[in-house]
């Protein structure tokens, strides 16, 4: 049984790549590479200038970049590296939660602009936001119905206690035989000349 976003890999592939700045103080021996912490090291070998855009098919020998877990996000970034110094391009929190339709684009002014694939994050995120929505609408229509039945039932008694009260009064009124009633009580209408 597959059940997605619990037993998948949430494999993440660079899709583009475009730099546009260089850190390094020495071009011989430099080299880009990306990583996430306490993870392998990544090295972009064909990366050799700026502003150059890099794609990939996600076939290369060095795929993927990493594999997420399903809740966490990994620290990952960018790097240059020349044979005295290391320099980050940019970091930044890599979530499966970035990924829109399974692409995410991340990009830093005059730094770094990158495509990144994780077909498998695409998942349970937008599956639960349709539920949650679906379960909201669902309760609304309940709520407003039981609303409705309630309204018309309690319209529907008092009606009938009406109409039992009157029917009371004119059973009371034929019991007795009172045929008019203010003489009976001693009333009498008052009339002003």
């Amino acid at each position: 049984m597959f059940i997605p976003g619990i037993l998948s890999s949430r494999v993440v592939n660079l899709k583009s790549v475009q730099f546009f700045t260089t850190h390094s103080w020495m071009t011989y021996g430099a080299s880009v590479y990306f990583s996430c912490r306490q993870e392998k090291i990544i090295t972009l070998k064909d990366v050799l200038t700026i502003d150059q855009l890099y794609t990939y098919t996600g076939n290369e020998s060095w795929q993927p970049l990493t594999i997420l877990p399903t809740e966490k996000c990994k620290r990952c970034g960018f790097y240059e590296k020349d044979p005295l110094t290391t320099e980050a391009f940019e970091e930044w929190e890599l979530c499966p939660t970035n990924f829109v339709d399974g692409d995410y684009f991340h990009f830093k002014e005059d730094e770094v602009n990158a495509t990144f694939s994780c077909p498998e994050c695409i998942f349970p995120v937008k599956l639960e936001k349709r539920h949650t929505d679906s379960v909201v609408v669902v309760t609304g229509f309940l709520l407003a119905s039981i609303l409705i039945i309630t309204g018309l039932v309690s319209c529907f008694l008092c009606y009938r206690k009406k109409k039992r009260n009157e029917e009371e009064k004119v059973r009371f009124f034929e019991m007795f035989q009172i045929e008019d009633m203010d003489d009976e009580l001693g009333i009498s209408t008052i009339t002003m000349k």
